[in-house]
């Protein structure tokens, strides 16, 4: 790995996720022996995050969605994919995942679960005006 743009440290899933500046490509390596497990290779991927058995890729926001796809964390295969709609004028304040569940929320507007697993949506209106959170920790 030469010019990571990061490396993170997953204790829950006992992984290792870099970023290749160079190459533009994300590698998930074992922590157990530091061994490469496989390689995302997206142009597209804004920004990834790790979450419990999962990896969640951002891709860049459009006027009317942002694009999302899960990937299990053991081997990168895809999970699921979906396309979320999105309020066009407001800041995106976070999207977060929790095992099966996407945590959407827009500057304003009610925050939106998502079960990864069926599609569905539930909003949580009463948090239309929380300012945004600093950090998400997962136990």
């Amino acid at each position: 790995l030469k010019w990571p743009g990061f490396v993170e440290f997953d204790d829950i899933n006992a992984k290792v996720l870099t970023y290749s500046a160079m190459g533009r490509v994300f590698k998930v390596w074992g922590m157990t022996n530091y061994e490469l497990l496989y390689e995302v290779k997206d142009p597209g991927i804004q920004e990834i995050k790790t979450s419990p058995g999962a990896l969640l890729c951002i891709y860049a926001r459009e006027a009317s969605h942002v694009a999302l796809r899960v990937l299990s964390i053991e081997d990168g295969r895809e999970v699921a994919s979906l396309r979320h709609p999105l309020h066009p004028h407001a800041r995106i304040d976070f999207i977060e995942q929790f095992r099966d569940t996407l945590f959407v929320k827009q500057e304003g507007h009610p925050l939106h679960l998502i079960d990864m697993r069926t599609g569905q949506l539930a909003e949580v209106a009463w948090c239309a005006e929380l300012p945004s959170p600093a950090a998400f920790i997962f136990l």
